[in-house]
């Protein structure tokens, strides 16, 4: 039961953010996030999506960069510098936890984007959605 209500909180969360996104590759860039978070953890994540925020890429980039920081209990985007230090006063567990739980929101704002989204997918390949460790 405890494990439903969980879900469902984070797909309610996660259905906020997919409201907020003008981005027609939504899903994908999720998807390959949620990949990154993975492999180069939550930091090298963050800042990947604040530089890609930066250049003014993808809406998906600011998205994700709040969903990293609201888990960390910080407003908007945060600065690169309040986040890495969060992360660095955070202990490990916490940071596993909170881990789990943003690539969770992740997968969730991928399965969500296709049904309240963009009608169609683009199926061309974009240089920015390749995401190298």
């Amino acid at each position: 039961m405890t494990l439903r209500l969980l879900d469902d909180g984070i797909a309610a969360k996660a259905a906020g953010h997919v409201a907020e996104c003008k981005d027609s590759r939504l899903a994908k860039r999720f998807a390959r996030l949620q990949v990154m978070l993975h492999s180069s953890g939550l930091a090298a994540t963050y800042l990947y999506c604040i530089a890609h925020k930066e250049k003014g890429s993808s809406d998906a980039y600011a998205a994700a960069a709040n969903v990293i920081c609201e888990e960390l209990g910080i407003p908007g985007t945060g600065a690169p510098g309040e986040v890495y230090m969060q992360l660095k006063k955070t202990p490990s567990l916490d940071v596993l936890r909170i881990t789990s739980k943003v690539s969770m929101v992740f997968r969730w704002i991928a399965r969500l984007e296709p049904v309240s989204g963009p009608a169609s997918l683009a199926t061309t390949t974009d240089p920015q959605d390749e995401v190298t460790p």
